[in-house]
């Protein structure tokens, strides 16, 4: 016996046969469960809905542009009466 570690290597190779065999078998039943599934039930379909109505952005909008022209705006009075018009919009 040249190699005294020949029947351990040859133990080895068998189980990497064996776990190529495990590997196919396991990637034959993937495939096949997938595909049945996948002509079964079909792909799900994603229905996003926004999470903020085009009325909310509009009333955004015109709240941004009563800040706007509040902090632009010099006067006094005219100040008051579109910060009231701001918090009337809440």
């Amino acid at each position: 016996m040249k190699n005294r570690f020949q029947p351990l290597e040859d133990i080895e190779d068998g189980d990497r046969n064996i776990s190529k065999e495990v590997e196919s078998k396991w990637h034959r039943f993937k495939t096949s469960y997938q595909t049945a599934a996948e002509e079964i039930l079909g792909y799900r379909s994603k229905h996003c809905k926004p999470s903020i109505s085009g009325e909310s952005w509009q009333r955004i909008y015109e709240r941004k542009e009563l800040k706007h022209k509040i902090n632009n705006t010099k006067p006094e009075r005219i100040k008051k009466k579109l910060s009231d018009e701001y918090t009337e919009k809440d």
